[in-house]
């Protein structure tokens, strides 16, 4: 699989999205020792699956604007195949 930043971001956005999952499932059954307070792990496990979100919802509208403008290409060339023509 090629590298590029679409991928990154999907491959982030997916691992944020997991990790925040696992963090709030864990969070609801850990009990309190004095080390890290659920309450702690249940807000990092928000703020990861809230980036993970974003940058989800990013990389959907980029894949999408990118297909609109091909297809504007696409228009584009068969507009000016058709006025060569004439």
């Amino acid at each position: 699989m090629k590298l590029t930043m679409q991928n990154i971001q999907l491959m982030l956005a997916t691992i944020l999205i997991l990790s925040g999952l696992i963090l709030l499932y864990l969070g609801l059954f850990m009990p309190p020792m004095g080390v890290i307070d659920s309450s702690v792990l249940v807000a990092f496990g928000e703020t990861c699956t809230f980036g993970g979100a974003l940058i989800g919802v990013d990389y959907h509208y980029r894949i999408k604007s990118i297909a609109i403008l091909q297809t504007d290409k696409q228009i584009s060339e068969v507009i000016n195949a058709t006025n060569d023509h004439k």
